[in-house]
């Protein structure tokens, strides 16, 4: 007998000095039509202080038994906060949804319906995602292949992220938790580990809401980025090492491309074109790498948001 309860999806939020927008995160998690859920809010602030404060207020004027405060005793970080959500939970399945964004009122049914016609060879169902910023669309994600996806995730060629997935419990348990000690790119190594194990598949809609109009944790130098990189690879290294030899240089070699590529985000246009040339010469198919990085990128700020307009006039 499973020790989850079946069909009950656990949507965990963590929170950290975002109260203010955390109800319009939980509100769209007790809006959805599959109502078979539990809403854990898993307080990342620091006990006491007027962040975890506010919250409590907050969560006092909601009138849902289905919405539980789950309390730790230190902030550490984002995955630490899931981490002690995924261990109060009780669901069958898993969703995680960031505090400053929404899910459409259909997002879990969907997904949930997905999983009644897939088998246990499938670990995880993703969606598209919208993003905005200040209020204005400003990219959305196009459709990627799913199935076995392990390389392209743990290569950062694709689009599965925290808040579009809807994850079997069994293979969470089995696959891996977050890795605490990450401070970035923790959803890439949880879905490198699942996807390692698990096919993953997609829900071709937009389903997933995100709001990135605050950027209080974005890298902000090259040695921040580099240790991002670096410890993010030191993480997955189990996986990576059992690659063949070619599969490895690529990976790499794609990584090295990218940090070419924040070089020229942050001006030093001379070692960003010296780093992304080395790439090329490290892996030839890492050109094609680079355009369809490139062009994802344009495709997802441009044909993305005509792809959203044409999706929702026909479902309109």
């Amino acid at each position: 007998m499973s020790k989850y309860i079946p069909g009950l999806v656990s949507i965990i939020i963590p929170t950290y000095k975002r109260s203010e927008m955390l109800l319009r995160a939980i509100e769209s998690a007790r809006l959805q039509t599959y109502s078979n859920i539990e809403i854990l809010v898993v307080d990342d602030n620091i006990t006491g202080d007027d962040y975890s404060l506010d919250l409590r207020r907050k969560l006092s004027t909601i009138n849902d038994d289905r919405v539980i405060l789950v309390e730790q005793e230190k902030h550490i970080n984002g995955a630490a906060a899931r981490n002690a959500g995924i261990r109060k939970a009780k669901g069958e399945f898993v969703s995680f949804l960031d505090d400053d964004d929404v899910i459409t009122p259909d997002k879990i049914e969907l997904q949930v319906n997905v999983f009644g016609k897939l088998d246990d060879s499938w670990g995880a169902v993703t969606c598209l995602k919208k993003i905005y910023k200040d209020g204005e669309l400003v990219k959305a994600t196009i459709p990627y292949k799913d199935g076995f996806i392990f390389e392209d995730i743990v290569s950062f060629m694709t689009n599965v992220t925290t808040g579009t997935a809807l994850i079997r419990r069994k293979a969470l348990d089995e696959a891996g938790y977050w890795d605490e000690s990450l401070k970035r790119n923790q959803d890439i190594q949880l879905f490198s580990f699942l996807s390692n194990k698990y096919k993953i598949r997609l829900v071709r809609r937009y389903l997933l809401l995100a709001d990135i109009s605050d950027d209080q944790n974005r890298v902000q130098t090259i040695d921040d980025y580099l240790k991002i990189k670096e410890n993010f690879y030191k993480s997955v290294g189990v996986l990576t090492e059992k690659l063949n030899a070619s599969k490895q240089k690529k990976i790499m070699a794609t990584q090295q491309m990218f940090v070419g590529v924040h070089y020229l985000r942050c001006r030093l246009f001379r070692e960003g074109l010296r780093i992304i040339f080395k790439a090329f010469s490290n892996k030839a198919c890492t050109i094609l790498y680079f355009f369809k990085y490139l062009f994802r990128g344009i495709l997802e700020s441009k044909a993305g948001k005509l792809l959203c307009k044409i999706w929702e006039k026909k479902n309109a």
